[in-house]
């Protein structure tokens, strides 16, 4: 499904990193981590963030991907097991490293010395971790399994459309004319009115 579309580019992760491997992303987090950050210097800081930004947002997509594979098909174990790869290993694991981050960013000297378009990010994130509890993160866990099952449950529906039984995502993109799309099988009762 994705195989078209480039992979984003990369500036901070090396190409060797992968996404799907957590000892590469505990090796990035580290080092973001243990990267020095003079307390006098928010262009380090800002660079720093630019780094970790790339990190997440790769992370970010790569989660997409695995979510949107899972959900649209419930015919692949493949999509499938690496969506619970990411579920029961990644995102626990991630969790409290970009906790870590986070705080570090909102706690440095410098955060309240970089340009004014970041007060936003860092409100977020400094709301983020004040809010970020262990406990909550076998509960995000559990609430993403039920969201893959009901993708599989959604991925495995099956319609009779236009004389072919053809999946529930081919029929919501079938086709772009409402009046196609929405029209009313033979036989099938009316809409209730609004004017009753």
């Amino acid at each position: 499904m994705f195989g078209s579309l480039p992979p984003p580019p990369r500036r901070y992760l090396p190409a060797r990193v992968r996404l799907d491997r957590l000892a590469d992303l505990e090796a990035c987090y580290g080092e973001l981590g243990a990267r020095p950050l003079p307390a006098d210097d928010p262009w380090i800081l800002e660079q720093w963030l630019r780094d970790w930004s790339e990190l997440e947002s790769h992370l970010a997509e790569a989660q997409a991907r695995r979510q949107i594979a899972t959900s649209s098909s419930a015919d692949d174990p493949e999509a499938a097991r690496a969506w619970l790869v990411h579920v029961d290993v990644l995102g626990p694991a991630c969790k409290p490293l970009r906790h870590g981050l986070a705080r570090r960013l909102v706690e440095h000297p410098a955060a309240a010395r970089l340009p004014p378009g970041h007060a936003c990010a860092l409100a977020v994130l400094r709301n983020q971790a004040d809010l970020h509890r262990p406990a909550l993160v076998p509960l995000e866990a559990a609430e993403q399994h039920l969201c893959a099952a009901y993708g599989q449950l959604r991925a495995g529906m099956r319609f009779h459309w236009d004389g072919a039984d053809i999946p529930l995502a081919h029929v919501e993109r079938s086709d772009d004319d409402l009046t196609v799309r929405d029209a009313r099988p033979p036989g099938a009762p009316s809409p209730p009115s609004s004017a009753q």
